[in-house]
């Protein structure tokens, strides 16, 4: 079985965190990089509020089209969030 406490230095390593308010180019420049397949949503107080992939990307321009240059990061996460402590 693994634990939470035997993966968060790797998690930590890889985690990126994006500003709600982040533009659909903001986050789409994040996760371009291989390493980084998901990125956790903040408020503007640095709360958590969400998560958002590669694919949130992908299914904003497929859904929205043109019109998906006006979203922001806060528009395509995925909420709620389940969290847990060590």
């Amino acid at each position: 079985m693994i634990l939470v406490k035997h993966v968060l230095d790797d998690a930590r390593k890889h985690l990126t965190v994006v500003n709600q308010q982040a533009s659909i180019f903001e986050s789409a420049r994040i996760l371009a990089d291989r390493n980084t397949p998901l990125a956790v949503v903040c408020d503007s107080a640095g709360l958590l509020v969400g998560v958002i992939s590669q694919s949130h990307l992908v299914n904003a321009l497929a859904t929205a089209g043109a019109s998906a240059v006006n979203l922001n990061a806060g528009a395509m996460m995925t909420t709620p969030l389940l969290c847990c402590r060590t």
